[in-house]
C-alpha cells in the first residue's frame, strides 16, 4: 500500500467542496454588466425571472447541469440589480441635484455622520503660506437645505472641508453649515485619480467648503443609545491615540498610530515613500493582516489559561469586533473580521471549514453590502492576497499529512523484519516506543528548535513569493511601482511586524486599565518599531530595488492573471505544470520586449496639462523623446506630481529627457522636486535669473536634481534645446545678463517648430520681459500659450497682433476673462482653457496636418477638431 502525494490528489482536495465560488463569480460578473453596459433599470429582475423559470422547467427534466447553470444565471441578474439600486438609482431630493461644477454659496443643515478629521500639514514649503495649515474633514448626511427664504427637505452624503481644527463636533452632532457647495472634481488629465468616483463609492454627492469655524454652527447633540454608544466608541479611540503620542517618541508614534488605528496624518510624506518604494505598504492598511495577528495573539492567550473552546471563540470575536469599532470599522477591517467570525462558527462543535468557501461567501457579504468593492484596487490585492495564502496553507497541510502517514507507515514496516518478529507478542507501549525512535519527529530540542526556524523561513519566502507575484502585476496597473526589493523586505517584515502588533495589542489593551503599566510595553515596542523602520528605510534607499513603470498594457495584465491562476488551481501534473511556468515567464518576457521595442513615428504631441492655477506642458517628439515645460500649481505640490506622472505613465513613457523650468515661482516649479526622484531626468534647464536661492521652491529643486544626480544647465536666448526628429525648440527670452523685476518678466519663452506649425510657450511672461520680446521681429504661431494664467495684463492687444494665433491656450483653474480675452485677440482666435475642458492636446503629423484635442468637451470626455 502506497500513499499518493501527487499535484493531482492534492488539487483536487484543495478544490474539494466549493460551492460558494461559482455562486460569488456569477455575483461578480453581474455587476461587471451592470457597471459597463449601457441598461434600463429592470433588466436585472427580467434576466433573473426568466433564468428562474429555466431552472424550474431543468428541475422537472431533472438535468442537474442545467439546472445548476441556471440558478448561476439567476445570481448574475441579482449581482445585476443590486449593483444598479446602489449606482445607478437616487433618491428624488438627493443633495447632488441642486450641485453644480461651479462652487455657489449654500446653507445646508445636516448630521455628521463619520468621526471628523482633525487635519495639520506637517510638510513645509506650502505654496500658499497665506493659507491655514490645519483643517478639518466632515461628513454630513443631508437633511436641509436653505433656497431663498424656505429650506428644502434633501438627502444623501457631503463632503465637508472647513479651514481650522473642529475639535469639539462629535459624531450625530447636528450642524448647520454656511459654504460653497458643487459636485466633487472630476479627472482632467489622463490618468488622474477620480474624486468624484471615490466620493461616490462612499455614498458622497458634493463637496461643501466652509472658510472658517465660524461657518459651522453647532445645533444640538442627540442623547440616544445609539449616540451614547458612538461616544463611547469614539472615546476609545481618542484614548488610545493619546496614549501612543504621549508614550513612544514623535517619529514611532507617528507610524503606532498608521499602524495600530489606520491614522496616517501624522506621517511624513519621506515615511509614506519609503514604505510603498521598500514593498511594505500592506503593513500599515489596518486590514486581514492586522486582524489575523490580533485572532491569533487573543487565542494564544485564551490557551495560556486552558480556557475551553467555545469561551476561545467568544473572546477572539469580542476582540476582533471591538478592534473594527475602534478603526472606524473599515472595509478591510470588516472583510477581515467577517472571514474569522464564518472560520470560527464551526470550532465549538468541530465542523471542518473549507477555505475556499469561506472566502468565496466574506466576497459575497462584501460585495452585497457595497457592490462597488468589485472594482476597488485594494479590495482586488486583499482577496487575491489572502486566496493565495488559504491556498498555500491547505497544500502545506495536505503534504505535511500524507509525509506523517508515509512517515508512520515505514516506520511501522521497518520494525517487522522477520515472521519470528512479525509473531512476538509486544506490548503497546513497546510499540509506542519503537515508532517514536523511528518517526522523523524523534530529534532533541535543538535540532527541532533549528528545524522549526528553517521552515518558517522556508514558509514566510513562498508566501513572501507567491503574494508578490500575484499582486505585483496588478500593483504595476494600478501604482506604476515595481518593488523587486519587497520580495526581500517582507522575509524580515513580517515576523517583526507580527511581534510589534502583538506589543501594540498588549499596550493599547493594558492602557485602558493602567496607563502607567502600559508604559512597560512601550520600550519593546518603541524598539520593535524602530527596527520596522530601519528595514523600510534599508530597503527603500537600494536604487535597484523598485523602479516606477509605465502603465502595462490591459491585454498583457490581463494573459498575466488567466496565466498565474491556470497555473495555480487547474493545471494538474507536473509536465503541465513545467510548460505553464514556461508559458509564464515568455508571456512576461513578451510584455518587457514589447515596452522596450522601438516604435513608430509618429506625429509631435504638445499637451497643455490641467494644473490648476499652474503650469505644465508636455512635449512629445515622433520618435517618443520627451521634454516638460514647467511643473507646479499653486497650493497642492503633490497633486502637480502626480498629474505629470500619472500622464507620462499613460502615455507609455518611464522617462524625462529633459524639464525646463521657466522661472523661480512656486505654481510653475513646486511639483518637479517630487518626480525628480521617481523618473529619471536628462538634464534640467534654467535661466540664470531662476537661480534665487532664497526662495525655498528653488531650493528643493536644486537639492533633489543633486541627490538624484541630474544635470542641471543654464540656457538663454537664442540657445536651441535637443528634441530632435526636425523638431526645432528655440529660446526667445530671457537673455544671459540681464535681471528684470519681478521673476514673471524673467520667463524663458519657447518657440517650438515642426512641419510648418508654430507654438510659443510664454510662462508668466508680463511687464518688461513682454516689452522685450514684442520689441523682437514678430512670430505668427498656431498656438500661444496664455503668458501668466489669462491675465489681462499680460494678455494685451499688442501681443494679439505680435503673435496673430489660430488657438490660445490659457492654464488657470477659473473661467474669467475668457471673453475679454476672445474680444482681444478676435475671431480668428479660438481661445480654450483647461479650466472647462480639462488637459488640451495639440498633435502635428509630418504633412503639417493639426488635431485639437481636449480632455473634457462638451458632452463629451473627449473633444476633437482638426486644421
Amino acid at each position: 500500500m502506497t500513499i499518493s502525494t501527487s499535484d493531482d490528489v492534492l488539487l483536487s482536495v484543495v478544490r474539494r467542496r466549493a460551492p460558494a465560488v461559482p455562486v460569488v463569480l456569477a455575483f461578480v460578473l453581474g455587476i461587471v454588466v451592470d457597471a459597463n453596459v449601457a441598461t434600463v433599470g429592470w433588466w436585472g429582475w427580467a434576466f433573473s425571472a426568466t433564468a428562474l423559470l429555466f431552472a424550474g422547467l431543468m428541475w422537472w427534466l431533472c438535468d442537474s447541469r442545467l439546472l445548476t447553470c441556471s440558478l448561476l444565471l439567476v445570481v448574475v441578474g441579482v449581482g445585476a440589480v443590486r449593483h444598479h439600486d446602489i449606482w445607478f438609482v437616487g433618491e428624488p431630493n438627493d443633495i447632488r441635484l441642486f450641485a453644480q461644477e461651479e462652487p455657489r454659496p449654500a446653507r445646508v443643515i445636516g448630521t455628521i455622520a463619520e468621526r471628523p478629521q482633525l487635519i495639520r500639514e506637517l510638510d513645509e514649503g506650502s505654496s500658499r503660506p497665506w493659507a491655514s495649515r490645519e483643517r478639518s474633514v466632515l461628513v454630513i448626511e443631508c437633511r436641509k437645505l436653505r433656497d431663498g427664504d424656505q429650506w428644502l427637505d434633501v438627502t444623501g452624503g457631503v463632503r465637508v472641508d472647513v479651514s481650522g481644527l473642529a475639535s469639539k463636533l462629535r459624531i450625530g452632532d447636528e450642524v448647520e453649515l454656511l459654504g460653497r457647495l458643487s459636485l466633487p472634481d472630476r479627472p482632467r488629465n489622463v490618468g488622474e485619480f477620480d474624486f468624484a468616483e471615490f466620493l461616490r463609492k462612499q455614498g458622497i454627492h458634493a463637496v461643501l467648503r466652509c472658510r472658517s469655524l465660524d461657518a459651522v454652527q453647532f445645533l444640538k447633540r442627540p442623547d440616544d443609545l445609539v449616540t451614547q454608544m458612538q461616544q463611547q466608541r469614539i472615546a476609545a479611540r481618542e484614548h488610545c491615540e493619546q496614549l501612543l503620542r504621549d508614550k513612544l517618541s514623535p517619529d514611532t508614534s507617528s507610524v503606532a498610530l498608521a499602524l495600530l488605528l489606520g491614522s496616517r496624518g501624522r506621517m511624513t510624506s519621506h515615511q509614506r515613500e519609503a514604505f510603498v518604494e521598500s514593498g511594505t505598504m500592506h503593513v500599515l492598511a489596518i486590514s486581514g493582516l492586522n486582524v489575523a495577528i490580533l485572532a491569533m495573539f487573543v487565542g494564544g492567550v485564551c490557551r495560556l489559561f486552558n480556557l475551553p473552546r467555545g469561551m476561545i471563540v467568544i473572546s477572539i470575536l469580542a476582540f476582533v469586533g471591538g478592534y473594527a469599532a475602534i478603526t472606524e470599522a473599515g472595509p478591510p477591517v470588516v472583510r477581515a473580521a467577517l472571514l474569522i467570525f464564518l472560520s470560527t462558527l464551526g470550532w465549538p462543535w468541530d465542523r471542518p471549514t473549507h477555505a475556499n468557501n469561506l472566502l468565496a461567501v466574506t466576497a459575497l457579504g462584501v460585495l452585497w453590502w457595497n457592490p462597488t468593492d468589485a472594482f476597488n484596487t485594494g479590495t482586488q490585492l486583499s482577496f487575491l492576497a489572502v486566496a493565495v495564502i488559504l491556498w498555500l496553507a491547505a497544500r502545506r497541510s495536505l503534504h505535511l499529512e500524507a509525509m506523517q502517514i508515509e512517515a508512520a507507515k515505514d516506520a511501522l514496516i521497518a520494525t517487522v523484519k522477520t515472521e519470528a518478529e512479525l509473531l512476538a507478542v509486544k506490548t503497546e507501549a513497546e510499540l509506542l516506543k519503537e515508532l517514536n525512535e523511528k518517526l522523523p519527529m524523534s530529534k532533541s530540542a535543538w535540532q527541532q528548535s533549528r528545524l522549526a526556524v528553517a521552515f518558517t523561513l522556508r514558509e514566510t519566502t513562498l508566501v513572501s513569493f507567491f503574494v508578490w507575484l500575484f499582486t505585483s502585476v496588478v500593483i504595476a496597473r494600478q501604482f506604476h511601482l515595481v518593488s523587486l526589493v519587497g520580495l526581500l523586505a517582507n522575509i524580515p517584515m513580517i515576523p517583526v511586524a507580527t511581534v510589534t502588533l502583538c506589543l501594540g495589542y498588549s499596550m493599547l489593551l493594558v492602557g485602558f486599565v493602567s496607563p502607567a503599566v502600559a508604559g512597560w510595553f512601550a520600550v519593546p515596542f518603541e524598539w520593535s518599531l524602530r527596527l520596522m523602520l530601519w528595514i523600510v528605510d534599508v530597503a527603500a534607499e537600494l536604487s535597484c530595488g523598485h523602479r516606477y513603470v509605465p502603465t502595462p498594457p490591459m491585454w498583457w495584465l490581463f494573459g498575466a492573471i488567466v496565466f498565474l491562476t491556470t497555473l495555480f488551481w487547474w493545471i494538474r501534473g507536473p509536465l503541465l505544470r513545467h510548460l505553464g511556468w514556461r508559458a509564464f515567464w515568455l508571456w512576461t518576457a513578451l510584455g518587457l520586449a514589447l515596452s522596450l521595442w522601438p516604435r513608430e513615428p509618429g506625429p509631435l504631441r504638445v499637451s497643455v496639462l490641467s494644473v490648476g492655477h499652474g503650469l505644465s506642458v508636455l512635449i512629445e517628439s515622433p520618435s517618443g523623446r520627451t521634454l516638460l515645460y514647467d511643473a507646479g500649481m499653486m497650493g497642492n505640490a503633490r497633486r502637480a506630481t502626480d498629474i505629470v506622472q500619472q500622464t507620462l505613465w499613460h502615455r507609455g513613457h518611464s522617462r524625462l529627457d529633459g524639464l525646463v523650468l521657466s522661472h523661480a515661482d512656486a505654481d510653475h516649479i513646486n511639483g518637479a522636486a517630487g518626480f525628480i526622484r521617481t523618473l529619471p531626468i536628462g538634464r534640467i534647464f534654467v535661466s540664470p535669473q531662476f537661480l534665487d536661492w532664497t526662495q525655498p521652491e528653488v531650493r528643493q529643486v536644486l537639492d533633489s536634481a543633486k541627490h538624484c544626480r541630474v544635470p542641471v544647465r543654464l540656457t538663454w536666448q537664442d540657445d536651441l534645446l535637443p528634441l530632435g526628429d526636425g523638431v526645432r525648440c528655440r529660446v526667445l527670452h530671457p537673455s544671459a545678463n540681464e535681471m528684470l523685476s519681478p521673476d514673471n518678466a524673467n520667463s524663458i519663452v519657447l518657440l517650438i517648430e515642426y512641419a510648418g506649425r508654430r507654438f510659443l510657450l510664454t510662462g508668466d511672461l508680463e511687464r518688461d520681459g513682454l516689452l522685450r520680446l514684442l520689441n523682437s521681429p514678430p512670430q505668427q504661431c498656431d498656438v500661444l500659450l496664455s503668458p501668466h494664467h489669462g491675465s489681462l495684463g499680460a494678455n494685451t492687444t499688442d501681443l494679439a497682433r505680435w503673435a496673430r494665433p489660430n488657438w490660445l491656450i490659457v492654464s488657470a483653474d477659473r473661467r474669467a476673462n475668457l471673453n475679454t480675452l476672445r474680444s482681444r485677440f478676435g475671431a480668428e482666435t479660438k481661445v480654450l482653457s483647461t479650466a472647462e475642458h480639462g488637459a488640451i492636446t495639440f498633435e502635428i503629423h509630418a504633412d503639417g496636418r493639426m488635431t485639437c484635442e481636449t480632455f473634457r468637451g462638451a458632452g463629451s470626455q473627449t473633444a476633437r477638431e482638426e486644421r
